[in-house]
């Protein structure tokens, strides 16, 4: 990064992300920072579910919006529900 006394790794235009370097949303207006295609997630930035005609985008890694099962699981054991927050379900 050219920022004095910074080592992270440069992203866009000799930046680093915590000092601006990223590009933001191409639609007027928005200075969110683009995540796909110059588009934040507001705007259809980011990869869309593998499951065929799906158009939404996913939630996690395993490329699955959450409709079709791309959500982590509670974190309780034998607890099959959505991990709301801190990887827990609301009833836990």
């Amino acid at each position: 990064c050219s920022q004095e006394g910074c080592s992270s790794r440069v992203q866009v235009n000799g930046l680093c992300y915590r000092h601006g370097g990223y590009y933001t949303c191409r639609e007027d207006g928005c200075d969110r920072k683009a995540i796909t295609r110059q588009l934040c997630r507001l705007h259809g930035g980011g990869s869309l579910c593998h499951v065929p005609h799906c158009t939404k985008l996913i939630r996690q890694r395993n490329g699955l919006c959450a409709a079709h099962g791309g959500y982590y699981e509670c974190k309780v054991e034998g607890c099959k529900k959505r991990a709301a927050a801190r990887g827990f379900c609301r009833s836990h």
